[in-house]
């Protein structure tokens, strides 16, 4: 390699040796090749902070220099950063003996370097210059009278608890005229700028004097810089943008320089709408998406916030933590947020942009899922489970092993929660986060507590088809719950078709009996789909808190169901009057004969209490003379129609089960506003002409 230097005082140097007459001599301790990179120096490893306690000399140009730190202190060495001496109180630089008088010395400094820093010029012990004080650039020594002359050997001293790095050091022959200091400098010693970018900065030149300058780009093929010092952006890369000021005879020569960075502009990403969990862990590493649904946090903790809907598990990471400070554990995250995934040592974590906003709603009691130590595995990962009745190990740090008949998991105290070492023999209930690092799940502990006795009560699901196959009936011991330590208990039914918009019923019977039942209410969810679904009944014994978790697992086809009316209008609440579907897609029934009075009915599903309506309650009908009633029955809207045909022949129709605004013949058929005849809307009898 082709190297050049730029130390300016060799050429001074030599003239000092040829004795003939130069202003000043210059050591400046920068060296490049003409790549611009930076070199050892005097035998240290080139981008290297060393630090120094004794005195070290090294030979430069002839001349011997001398530096060394303070013991305790860490001073160094530093050739990193074109430096000298970086130290602090106590550190030094001895200067070789000049075969002149020396009347001034100029110290440059890092321009960036804390105000404060103190310098003084010693012989010996002795201080023979002004003090500076508060320097940033260059200090200025004039030598004091008596101590000036050829072969004196000047020290550099530290004299301050502040930083002070000595980089350029000027050497002032007595009487020489000395000129002032150029005084040019950039405003910042480095800049990254981005290529089309509108907030491109550029350090600017401070040129106090209104010097005349030129300008240079050490690789031109990253940036140019015009003759007024005007930046122009070329090609990713790093260069060197230099100020030059050539001197004059009432100012020093001087050059100044900033490292240029250049980065391409970054090709926006195309950005994925995603409106679930599952879809949202769909995603690959680093795509940009929007999540258009609220959904549940489930716990959150400083950076890590678990989400979770009907279709899985995930986990929202910010490493500010300042984006997930709306959020709670039973808050919904708003929809329309804006992220990027992040695969991180195989563990799956969706980078929000900005601050996560809740939907405003009120947090709800969140509890969650058992589950064996088994299902600690990578396909579960981010999921907030309970490992009920396991052993675990004295923790070393962060780590543990949590174990259970012989299996094995490791557990890792991400969350910083307080592990006290287990007592032999007993075992735990462990709630926390399953989560991955490179191969291998791990379990993140949220609480670890005793597991207790199991409590001889049992816990029963008694409700509607096809939840349970018990029609309300609390002794049915197929569904009895199941649990491990006697507090949550877990009822899963597999693979059943659940109705889009059919309210599914039930109630937690404790002992077979009714005597105590939760909710007071029965316990509803519909879903928004009809499907195969796996659904999951959680039920806590002290605190009585309900969850239902819902997994769609398939396809299924349409239902046809059977609609009947039951009731004292029929006759006996235990008998079904079938109603048949006409070609206009309603059910119909006519029952004949019904004599005077008040009667009670529904209208049920399947010959089965599982659906029926009203929901609550019972239709109620009065029945002035004997008269045929025709029951009507929207499956789509589940509207129910009382028409009533007395023995005069003319119907009625009990309004207040049809919709507002709706128009019947005398027929009960529902007609629109342009039928003419007799017509029956909200109760009363009309001639449409």
């Amino acid at each position: 390699m082709n190297k050049f230097l730029r130390y300016s005082f060799v050429a001074l140097l030599a003239m000092i040796g040829l004795n003939i007459s130069a202003q000043e001599v210059t050591l400046d301790f920068t060296l490049e090749t003409e790549e611009g990179s930076k070199e050892s120096v005097w035998g240290f490893p080139s981008g290297s902070a060393n630090k120094l306690v004794d005195e070290q000399s090294f030979t430069y140009g002839g001349y011997t220099v001398k530096v060394a730190g303070s013991t305790g202190q860490g001073y160094y060495w530093h050739n990193k950063d074109h430096y000298l001496l970086y130290g602090k109180q106590g550190a030094y630089l001895t200067l070789p003996a000049f075969n002149f008088d020396v009347e001034r010395i100029d110290v440059e400094g890092n321009p960036s370097a804390s105000t404060g820093v103190k310098q003084n010029i010693f012989v010996g012990d002795e201080a023979v210059s002004t003090e500076t004080v508060g320097a940033q650039g260059t200090n200025i020594f004039t030598i004091a009278d008596g101590k000036q002359a050829a072969g004196t050997i000047y020290t550099i001293k530290v004299n301050s608890n502040h930083n002070n790095q000595i980089r350029t050091i000027k050497i002032w022959k007595k009487g020489s005229g000395a000129k002032q200091s150029a005084d040019i400098a950039w405003s910042k010693a480095s800049a990254t700028v981005t290529i089309g970018a509108d907030d491109n900065v550029f350090p600017t030149l401070s040129n106090p004097n209104n010097l005349t300058v030129s300008y240079a780009s050490t690789k031109e093929e990253v940036a140019t810089i015009n003759e007024n010092g005007q930046v122009t952006l070329v090609a990713a890369g790093t260069t060197k943008i230099s100020a030059i000021f050539e001197g004059n005879d009432s100012y020093e020569a001087s050059t100044v320089s900033y490292n240029l960075t250049v980065k391409e502009a970054e090709t926006p990403s195309e950005t994925t709408t995603v409106a679930n969990v599952a879809a949202l862990n769909a995603l690959e590493n680093n795509t940009t998406f929007t999540y258009t649904s609220d959904v549940l946090v489930v716990y959150v903790n400083g950076s890590y916030a678990y989400i979770k809907d009907d279709t899985g598990s995930s986990l929202i990471y910010d490493n500010g933590k300042t984006k997930l400070a709306n959020l709670g554990i039973g808050t919904k995250v708003a929809a329309n947020w804006t992220g990027k995934v992040s695969v991180y040592n195989n563990l799956f974590e969706a980078v929000p942009n900005d601050v996560l906003a809740t939907n405003g709603a009120s947090a709800i009691q969140v509890t969650y899922p058992d589950a064996a130590i088994t299902d600690v595995v990578p396909a579960n990962m981010n999921q907030v489970v309970v490992l009920k009745g396991v052993a675990y190990t004295a923790p070393e740090g962060k780590n543990f092993t949590i174990t259970e008949g012989g299996v094995e998991v490791k557990g890792y105290n991400t969350f910083g929660i307080e592990i006290a070492a287990p007592e032999e023999g007993k075992n735990y209930n462990i709630t926390g986060v399953i989560s991955v690092y490179k191969e291998n799940a791990q379990f993140l502990p949220i609480a670890i507590e005793e597991a207790t006795a199991a409590s001889t009560d049992i816990w029963t699901v008694a409700g509607t088809k096809p939840l349970v196959d018990n029609s309300w009936d609390p002794s049915d011991t197929n569904a009895d719950m199941t649990s491990t330590d006697g507090v949550t208990y877990t009822y899963v039914k597999e693979d059943i078709t659940l109705e889009a918009g059919v309210s599914n019923e039930f109630k937690i019977v404790k002992n077979h009996s009714w005597d105590e039942a939760y909710p007071s209410q029965n316990y509803t969810f519909s879903v928004d789909e009809t499907a195969k679904y796996k659904v999951t009944i959680t039920f806590n014994a002290t605190s009585k808190e309900i969850t239902v978790d819902k997994v769609k697992t398939g396809e299924a086809e349409v239902v046809t169901h059977t609609y009947s009316v039951v009731g004292t209008l029929v006759g006996s609440w235990e008998v079904d009057q079938d109603m048949t579907k006409g070609d206009d897609g309603l059910y119909r029934v006519e029952i004949r004969d019904v004599e005077k009075g008040d009667y009670e009915y529904k209208v049920r599903a399947d010959h089965d209490w599982s659906v029926s309506y009203p929901a609550s309650g019972n239709y109620q009908l009065s029945i002035e003379q004997t008269s045929t009633v025709t029951i009507t029955f929207n499956e789509e809207t589940k509207e129910v129609l009382e028409t009533v045909t007395p023995a005069t022949g003319i119907n009625t129709i009990d309004a207040a089960k049809a919709q507002n605004g709706a128009i019947y013949n005398v027929a009960g058929q529902k007609v629109n506003a342009g039928y003419k005849g007799l017509i029956i809307m909200n109760g009363k009898k009309f001639v449409n002409k």
